[in-house]
């Protein structure tokens, strides 16, 4: 996956400044989502302080459910989210 003239590169640490362009498109993605999903969803992004990956939850608010999704570039565990998307 390329952002801009940066080709990510799996299992290696991209510079600071693409991984906040990968944030922002995130944070873009969230905004999106809380516009078109119904009002009984919550959506939240986590962010890794080591490195670019973030978490989105979207939870039903009344049953508690939630699903998990983590972005990342890296082989790291994802075992704890319901879906993993890489960008490699």
């Amino acid at each position: 996956m390329w952002i801009g003239s940066y080709k990510l590169k799996k299992n290696v640490k991209a510079p600071d400044y693409v991984n906040e362009q990968i944030r922002g498109y995130l944070e873009s993605l969230v905004e999106q989502l809380k516009q078109e999903l119904p009002v009984k969803y919550s959506v939240s992004l986590g962010k890794s302080w080591q490195s670019e990956a973030c978490y989105l939850t979207i939870k039903d608010i009344k049953s508690g459910k939630a699903a998990k999704i983590s972005f990342r570039n890296h082989d790291g565990i994802a075992a704890n989210y319901d879906l993993a998307v890489y960008f490699f």
